[in-house]
């Protein structure tokens, strides 16, 4: 299981590659990040939001691929890898 407050700290600091299991069982590959380099800047607001969400159990991420936030239960993660981008 992966601590809310150290994956919300990887995120701010690049994409991270992961794989979350969805409320259906299935999963779901995404690469996700609140680092502002890779948010556009017409989601600044939502990515300051995403910052201060309260939800203990949950992270408001970008989906790097797909262009759109996502919110994602953290205790559903079953992956993690930080990934290197341009």
């Amino acid at each position: 299981m992966y601590d809310r407050s150290e994956l919300k700290a990887d995120l701010k600091a690049g994409v991270l590659e992961l794989v979350y299991r969805r409320e259906d069982g299935t999963t779901r590959p995404m690469r996700a990040t609140l680092f502002a380099k890779f948010v556009p800047k017409n989601e600044a607001e939502a990515l300051k939001e995403s910052l201060t969400y309260k939800d203990p159990d949950k992270l408001k991420v970008w989906d790097h691929v797909n262009k759109g936030w996502r919110t994602i239960v953290v205790d559903r993660v079953e992956y993690v890898q930080s990934v290197v981008t341009e």
